[in-house]
């Protein structure tokens, strides 16, 4: 006899959960909402190991993409469309673009860190913990992919347990969890999850490491900041002077394995009626540092004065060099621990 409405829901819920973080890696199918923080939902399928390592493919606003985790790193590539829409410049864009590019995990939902099976259940526990579910009666059963499970409510969204013993997370709809160390960041969950087959971990560990072995030089959109004060700015005659302070001490963690960083401004300068002008200031530095950078603007007056008003536009290009060797050796290890 159940003496407390939640006594058959916190023992059904623990197997569950203790179940899913055990697992020695998982398989996820489904929809990520906001990914990278902007965009509707992507769709994914993505392997996950419990040391967090993670390849799979995803479509992101129409785009497809490959996403990947090695080493706690995350990394994404895709066409350069992707990062346009990502707020990156054209010629960074084009840079980053087909190759695989480091993301914030600040920003970007991040399958390596938050689906590795602990964090995982963690996460879910979290949630429904958050939602009383552990102290409520469980829901009439509904068949999901032809399994009878639990759909426990949480908030707008659902978790979805196994009703038949060993009980087993099956699947979420619409849950919105947190992500990365930014207050406020979440995503929302509509996925399946199963245990990767032993005959598909072969497959996942080629993909995996022929994916790190192209890591051996790599480019990433970094948030730089810019400084311009009163005097930034001058004209002489013809040419017009923009200068900027970039720097680069604000990057997310998730960026600062970068060595250097390319930082560049786009300078916009347009005349009263002698048209617009534009040219690229670009300085090299160190990641935390800065610089000053400057470009200039010539224009072809035929008379008379001219105002000019300036902008200035900042991008950053983040360059680094992985230890791919390295890199594939911890792979390695982790198909034999998962063998």
């Amino acid at each position: 006899m159940i003496a407390h409405p939640g006594a058959e829901a916190k023992a059904v819920l623990d197997d569950a959960l203790d179940d899913l973080g055990q697992r020695p890696s998982l398989s996820y199918t489904g929809t990520i909402a906001r990914i990278d923080g902007e965009h509707d939902a992507a769709s994914v399928r993505v392997d996950v190991s419990r040391a967090g390592s993670a390849y799979g493919k995803a479509t992101i606003s129409g785009t497809r993409a490959k996403i990947m985790a090695a080493d706690g790193i995350s990394y994404v590539s895709a066409d350069k469309r992707l990062w346009k829409s990502d707020d990156a410049s054209a010629r960074t864009a084009a840079k980053i673009g087909h190759g695989w590019s480091p993301v914030d995990p600040d920003e970007w939902f991040a399958p390596g860190s938050e689906l590795a099976p602990k964090k995982y259940a963690a996460t879910l526990k979290t949630v429904l913990r958050d939602a009383d579910a552990f102290d409520s009666w469980l829901p009439s059963r509904v068949d999901r992919h032809g399994k009878p499970c639990y759909p426990v409510p949480v908030g707008k969204g659902t978790v979805f347990v196994g009703a038949e013993s060993p009980h087993t997370i099956v699947g979420v709809k619409h849950l919105t969890v947190p992500h990365g160390d930014s207050h406020g960041a979440n995503a929302t969950l509509d996925l399946d999850v199963s245990t990767v087959a032993k005959g598909a971990l072969s497959k996942w560990y080629g993909e995996l490491r022929g994916a790190v072995g192209k890591l051996s030089t790599v480019h990433a959109q970094g948030d730089i900041g810019m400084s311009i004060s009163s005097d930034y700015f001058n004209c002489a005659y013809t040419t017009c002077y923009f200068y900027a302070y970039l720097d680069t001490s604000d990057l997310g963690d998730g960026l600062k394995v970068a060595k250097k960083v390319t930082a560049e401004f786009h300078g916009i300068a347009k005349a009263t009626s002698a048209g617009t002008e534009d040219c690229y200031g670009k300085v090299t530095v160190k990641v935390g540092s800065g610089k000053l950078a400057h470009c200039t603007v010539t224009f072809h007056l035929s008379g008379g004065s001219q105002t000019v008003k300036p902008t200035w536009e900042s991008s950053g290009l983040l360059t680094f060099h992985p230890d791919t060797k390295r890199l594939k050796a911890h792979v390695a290890s982790e198909l034999k621990d998962l063998t």
